[in-house]
């Protein structure tokens, strides 16, 4: 691996000393077992779960080695003692830096999970395209192009295709996870330089959006359930980026969930420019499931609610804290608030979402 210098990465998720080298502290140990008296009460019959750790913003340093060995250790414990259906990464895998530091990294976080299955998705900071923008370059140099990603990242969790976007069956329990790129943009060269960037730029495709509704929103039987989980959604916690006009399209995914749940029909444009796109869909003759849960990262903060819909939204916490200004002085090290990570229980009989929320955050419980 190349030796990389200060001017080849950000520093801004880089933490202080660490209080103790150890991989699970007594701290941890303890902020575990109170997850655990809770998720063990919500298990039962129709009952699935699912692990959500977000914004990691992975350096590669020896402390930065130590906090994810901490947090996987908690996932772990969890994973043991009650069944976990599937563990997501929200995005933002990697810190921001040059494209050789991107790709080292994003191998260097893989190998950290070992042989605990992830499924990731797309977040803004994972293009590298931040890094030219730093630079000033007039010649795009540092991004990594989605196939890049997939090869390095992506492509254990959706073997059967090189797209970002996914879903995976839960046959036993009925529930489909889908994982949508909200990044997905095109990749437009002028004069070499990239006329778009994943950074800024919160968009669907036009093959993701055909995709989602001709065949992640269709099933052969009644009865499914669905969960959603992306990167960044517009809402409440995100009023810079409205500001900036950086929400191209992706609003568009609440007027389809809500077609889709009324069996409406749909055909229309939505967006501007090279961001326009077409939204054609049957959904009064499909054999529809029903969508329990959209679960994001990005804002580094926690939320949940109901939509109008009456499907949950969750929004979940950066897994560990950031140093830039301003710091969060809030989050430290030698105590739970150094990791954050969130177990989601379905209770599709009771029809309740519990949230437990381990390390920084307050449990939650919605009803859908």
């Amino acid at each position: 691996m190349r030796i990389y210098t200060d001017n080849d990465y950000s520093k801004a998720y880089s933490w202080a000393e660490a209080s103790t080298n150890l991989e699970y502290p007594d701290y941890l140990k303890t902020e575990t077992k109170r997850a655990l008296n809770s998720l063990k009460s919500f298990q039962g019959e129709n009952v699935f779960n699912i692990a959500f750790i977000t914004d990691i913003h992975y350096t590669m340093k020896d402390l930065n080695r130590l906090r994810m060995k901490r947090i996987l250790n908690v996932y772990s414990e969890i994973a043991e003692k009650i069944k976990i259906e599937r563990l997501v990464l929200g995005g933002d895998h990697i810190c921001d830096a040059c494209k050789e530091y991107k790709i080292d990294a994003f191998i260097d976080l893989k190998n950290q999970f070992g042989n605990i299955k992830f499924y990731p998705i797309n977040g803004n900071h994972d293009d590298g395209t931040i890094w030219d923008m730093k630079l000033k370059n007039e010649i795009s140099l540092h991004h990594l192009l989605p196939e890049e990603r997939y090869e390095i990242f992506y492509k254990d969790a959706n073997p059967d295709s090189n797209n970002l976007y996914y879903y995976s069956d839960d046959k036993p329990n009925k529930v489909r996870h889908i994982f949508l790129d909200s990044n997905d943009i095109d990749y437009i060269f002028d004069n070499g330089k990239l006329r778009y960037r994943g950074q800024d730029m919160f968009a669907f495709s036009q093959n993701q959006i055909d995709w989602l509704l001709n065949d992640a929103l269709k099933f052969e039987e009644f009865g499914w359930s669905i969960m959603f989980y992306l990167h960044g959604i517009p809402h409440e916690n995100q009023k810079e980026k409205m500001e900036k006009n950086m929400w191209k399209n992706v609003t568009v995914l609440y007027n389809v969930l809500d077609a889709y749940k009324n069996a409406a029909d749909v055909d229309y444009s939505f967006g501007e420019g090279d961001f326009k796109r077409q939204i054609i869909a049957d959904f009064s003759s499909y054999k529809r499931g029903e969508i329990i849960a959209c679960v994001s990262g990005d804002t580094h903060k926690n939320m949940e609610c109901i939509s109008n819909s009456g499907y949950a939204c969750i929004t979940q916490q950066n897994a560990f804290p950031f140093y830039y200004d301003p710091p969060e002085t809030e989050r430290r090290d030698g105590d739970k608030t150094e990791v954050a990570l969130a177990i989601i229980t379905v209770d599709k009989n009771k029809r309740s979402i519990y949230v437990t929320r381990l390390g920084k955050g307050e449990d939650a419980k919605l009803n859908y």
